[in-house]
């Protein structure tokens, strides 16, 4: 009951000073790019599709609190004949600020933790093997947007953060473009 009616009076002071203004989601899709090292491999292309989607609350002053998952890419590869792919995705969580550079544009500054899952798999034949590792980076992103109305905008979006795999580590981007709701 102490409990319920604590949340209650940090509801009720969040709504009376306004510090709650609204929540939002976006939806991005673009280019995502792995900085591996491909010495010594046939073939290795290192960009590839981006995606990902974030939930979030505005707080005064343009601050937000931000939860979301991302795409981070692959590299596909061919090693000794045997075609490998590694993919680097995660979960976000992290703040936001926006800062108004204009009536209906805003420029948009991210960071936080991601937990980034990296996957390697190969296959030869009918054999294929698959082998993962999560860690904790911190990530970073910038973006711009442009209201269209006060509840949609369209943004162009950067995001950078790391993956790790066995040992070694590997710069992720990815750039895209997309549309945020608020509610």
């Amino acid at each position: 009951m102490k409990k319920l009616a604590f949340a209650a009076i940090l509801a009720s002071a969040f709504a009376s000073t306004g510090a709650l203004a609204q929540a939002y989601v976006s939806a991005d899709i673009g280019t995502a790019r792995v900085n591996v090292d491909c010495t010594g491999v046939t073939s290795c292309d290192k960009s590839d599709t981006a995606y990902g989607i974030v939930g979030g609350y505005t707080f005064n002053g343009g601050v937000a609190a931000e939860l979301g998952y991302a795409r981070f890419g692959k590299v596909s590869a061919t090693v000794d004949g045997i075609p490998v792919q590694i993919k680097a995705d995660g979960i976000t969580f992290g703040g936001a600020y926006r800062l108004s550079i204009a009536d209906d544009i805003g420029l948009n500054l991210r960071g936080g933790f991601a937990r980034v899952k990296t996957t390697a798999s190969a296959s030869s034949g009918a054999v294929t093997a698959s082998i993962d590792q999560t860690k904790t980076k911190p990530y970073l992103g910038l973006g711009i947007d442009y209201a269209v109305t006060k509840q949609v905008k369209i943004g162009l979006n950067a995001l950078f953060t790391k993956a790790e795999f066995e040992g070694e580590t590997a710069s992720v981007r990815s750039i895209s473009a997309g549309l945020r709701y608020d509610f």
